[in-house]
């Protein structure tokens, strides 16, 4: 597919009085802006997206929420655009929240991704870089369900109903979604380590329905020669339900490969239709 680039003149009229010349004579002062809008995604999600488990790399220790495989991403799209769209900006929002369900997700949902700073949860900001505008997402990754799947009383089909309707949400905004399978956790998490291996083919199965990518957090872990001591944090507080920076690369790798297809040679980033 063929991009355009599209440079746009706005034009500033200021009339002449007094001194000026003839009567009514206007100056006119050409703007030119920016060819290409900033590539804007958002993650969404509870602990695993905000970074519970990582540490300093790429931003300081208990940096949350710009850790994480989210802040991984960030850095490698910034260094690939750099060569293919260096007049293209690239932000962020990690709107990742400790212990968050697939319901109080769908509850958020729609403020989230229209007006992601008013719904941020952090004094730090969800936003980077930092002192940037609040800009609307163009992109939303989705991850979540590891906290329902922990609760005995939650069913598959509970979860199953919120994650569609927050893929519906997006694309009745026009918003591009990824949505991701959940990390495997330690053997000692018996119950939730089972649950979250029965859930797979449900989230396979939504992607599906609604024609978009999957990235598949839970079979890059799992084709790791022996992902669970290499993979998943061993930190007491955060636990083997989160992963460490190892795992979080390997997050990072399953949504990176999820977007690349969509990068062309030179011009704007642009979504497929």
């Amino acid at each position: 597919m063929k991009s355009k680039i599209f440079f746009l003149l706005a034009g500033i009229f200021l009339t002449l009085g007094g001194g000026a010349a003839e009567a009514g004579k206007s100056l006119y002062l050409p703007l030119i802006l920016k060819p290409c809008a900033d590539f804007v995604f958002l993650a969404y999600g509870d602990s695993i997206t905000a970074g519970y488990g990582a540490t300093a790399f790429p931003f300081d220790l208990y940096s949350i929420p710009h850790s994480g495989y989210v802040g991984r991403l960030y850095e490698d799209l910034k260094d690939e655009f750099k060569q293919r769209y260096p007049q293209q900006d690239i932000v962020f929002y990690n709107m990742g929240i400790g212990g968050q369900t697939t319901k109080d997700g769908l509850d958020l949902f729609k403020a989230t991704i229209t007006e992601p700073l008013q719904t941020c949860y952090y004094d730090s900001g969800c936003i980077y870089p930092p002192a940037h505008q609040e800009v609307l997402p163009k992109l939303v990754l989705l991850m979540q369900g590891t906290n329902d799947l922990n609760i005995p009383n939650i069913s598959y089909e509970q979860v199953d109903s919120n994650l569609r309707s927050m893929v519906a949400i997006a694309q009745q905004e026009g918003v591009k979604i990824i949505i991701a399978t959940m990390p495997p956790v330690c053997s000692d998490l018996t119950f939730l380590r089972q649950r979250i291996e029965g859930f797979q083919p449900y989230i396979h199965q939504i992607a599906r329905d609604f024609l978009i990518p999957l990235a598949d957090v839970f079979g890059y872990f799992v084709s790791t020669p022996n992902w669970e001591t290499a993979l998943l944090s061993t930190d007491p507080i955060t636990g083997c339900e989160h992963p460490n920076d190892a795992g979080y690369a390997v997050m990072k790798q399953a949504f990176l490969d999820q977007l690349t297809p969509w990068m062309t040679a030179g011009g704007c980033f642009l979504f497929p239709q």
